[in-house]
C-alpha cells in the first residue's frame, strides 16, 4: 500500500503492518484528573488525552503491557477504574492520522 499526499509518499508498506499497532487504551475513574497525571507519568504511552468522560492512553510502538498489569499500576497509586478497554486503531482512523500529522 502507498498512501500519497499532494503527490509526495506519506506511507510505503503493507496493509498489515499498518495495522500492527499497539493501540490503545480508553479509561475512565471517579477522578479523572489524577487518572490523566499518573497515565502521562507511565513510560508506556506516546500521548493522553480527554475525550469526553474518558481518557485515551496511545500505546508507544514498544510498549506492550496488559489490561490487567496497567489496572494494578493504577490501583498501586489509589486510582480505581471504572471503566478500562484496550482498542486497536482501524485502518481508516490509522490513515486519517497520517495524512493529518503529515506537513
Amino acid at each position: 500500500m502507498i498512501v500519497l499526499k499532494e503527490g509526495n509518499s506519506i506511507y510505503c508498506g503493507r496493509v498489515d503492518e499498518m495495522t500492527a499497532n499497539n493501540g490503545y487504551f480508553e479509561l475512565k475513574a471517579d477522578n479523572n484528573v489524577l487518572l490523566f497525571n499518573a497515565l502521562n507519568e507511565l513510560p508506556w504511552f506516546s500521548f493522553v488525552n480527554q475525550d469526553r468522560d474518558y481518557i485515551k492512553a496511545q500505546l508507544r510502538d514498544d510498549a506492550s503491557v496488559s489490561a490487567s498489569a496497567l489496572n494494578q499500576k493504577l490501583a498501586e497509586k489509589g486510582i480505581f477504574l471504572s471503566h478500562l478497554t484496550k482498542k486497536k486503531l482501524s485502518l481508516e482512523s490509522q490513515f486519517l492520522e497520517l495524512v493529518k500529522n503529515t506537513n
